[in-house]
């Protein structure tokens, strides 16, 4: 049995302004609290805000899909591309700008800063479990290196319940029926063997 400590790091997954307005407002009061609650635990060594923040649509496979990625959507420093105002708190979050589905492409900072604090345990949180928690989870367990935990009650999908029970259906299917976690489960994770 391994007696390696735990290092766990918070990836939150466009929590845009822009973002969050196509969520169900009571499916953003309950990723929001989450994400409050597992701030408050104070249990993470990194704690990352990764939204989409393009130059151009140029700069994102997403803008192939979505022609308004990089032309009125995650415009970088725009009102819309900000961190939504629940969750602001600049001691909180170190910044990352993210360019496609996956937080892990073509971000080597993400990966940087995960090593660099030796971090052995991913939680997701944010939007939307369909595609971009889904992606980058996927490139997380990749990496071999992390367990990846998606937080069931910490993600939401724009495509309402039907795109969130799918995408938590990817996941377990693709990553082991234990990558989705609730809250709890999370902070009983973090506690153990803690005082």
């Amino acid at each position: 049995m391994s007696t390696r400590t735990k290092q766990a790091a918070l990836l939150m997954v466009d929590m845009s302004v822009e973002q969050v307005a196509s969520l169900s407002p009571s499916r953003t009061k309950l990723i929001i609290k989450t994400i409050q609650q597992m701030l408050a635990c104070g249990k993470f060594s990194v704690k990352i805000d990764s939204r989409l923040w393009l130059e151009s649509d140029k700069e994102s496979t997403l803008s192939r899909v979505y022609p308004e990625w990089g032309v009125t959507m995650g415009v970088p420093n725009s009102n819309g591309a900000a961190l939504i105002p629940q969750l602001l708190a600049p001691d909180k979050w170190e910044f990352i700008p993210k360019k496609h589905y996956s937080s892990f492409v073509d971000a080597p900072l993400l990966m940087e800063r995960l090593q660099s604090q030796q971090i052995t345990d991913v939680f997701l949180v944010g939007i939307n479990t369909d595609y971009c928690i889904f992606n980058t989870a996927m490139d997380s367990f990749s990496r071999g290196r992390f367990t990846t935990h998606v937080v069931e009650e910490g993600v939401g999908s724009i495509s309402g319940s039907q795109g969130h029970a799918q995408g938590l259906a990817w996941i377990r299917a693709h990553l082991g029926a234990d990558a989705v976690v609730s809250v709890s489960q999370v902070l009983g994770m973090l506690g153990e063997g803690e005082s």
